[in-house]
């Protein structure tokens, strides 16, 4: 399969959104997440907003895939660029206060917010630092484990490795070992009580475990993508 790597635009949201709610449906930490799951209306409303949020973000570097045959895109991934302490002391985005009332009757908020104090205890580490932040990704389901997902992050490293800056993500834990294999390095991790923050309603949740993770600056070309183009990938469709 023929896939083609660009820049994601607004009007890419519904798409973007639609693939990040389908590829994060099932893991542990959504179904504690979104309290009427598989609440598929709320989940993509607040994936819409955040991904909104982090668009039009200007220092993002937002990259989707799409094949080249039907033209449907079928995974993104996003970098953010953080300058220092200019960037840490403005407040960071919030998906949930953009959300409506209706949105947040489907959220567990105990876990959101709770969730977000750890993502910036973890944030902490690159304190004072120019880096990357790697905010966003995901691969349509249908489409996981064909190289795509790697193939997107290669654009935002080779960036990151022309300028010869870092990239810091935090990033889920089924996608652990495959950060790893583009040379991220663990960094520190929080613990969630998911049984906990379910209410003790005893569905089989336990301790959800998030690591920080650090990659750092490669010469150019060393095993990354380049630029925006055609790829083939290995597929599964």
């Amino acid at each position: 399969m023929e896939i083609t790597i660009s820049r994601a635009t607004l009007a890419d949201l519904p798409r973007l959104a639609e693939v990040n709610r389908l590829a994060y449906m099932h893991e542990t930490a959504t179904k504690v997440a979104f309290t009427k799951w598989p609440a598929e209306k709320e989940m993509y409303q607040f994936l819409l907003n955040n991904l909104r949020i982090i668009m039009q973000g200007p220092k993002n570097h937002f990259f989707k895939a799409t094949s080249a045959a039907s033209g449907e895109i079928l995974g993104f991934a996003s970098a953010m660029l953080v300058e220092g302490a200019e960037d840490e002391q403005a407040p960071a985005p919030d998906p949930i206060k953009a959300a409506s009332e209706t949105e947040l009757s489907g959220l567990n908020v105990d876990f959101m917010n709770q969730a977000a104090r750890e993502i910036q205890r973890l944030k902490g580490y690159m304190k004072g630092q120019k880096y990357y932040y790697g905010s966003s990704s995901a691969v349509h389901p249908a489409c996981q484990q064909t190289g795509i997902g790697m193939q997107l992050w290669r654009h935002n490293l080779d960036i990151a490795d022309r300028e010869q800056l870092p990239i810091f993500i935090i990033g889920l834990p089924s996608l652990h070992s495959a950060y790893a294999r583009l040379g991220f390095e663990d960094v520190d991790h929080f613990d969630l009580d998911l049984n906990a923050l379910d209410g003790f309603k005893y569905r089989g949740f336990g301790v959800y475990r998030q690591y920080s993770m650090l990659r750092r600056p490669r010469g150019v070309g060393e095993g990354d993508a380049g630029g925006v183009g055609k790829i083939s990938v290995k597929a599964r469709l």
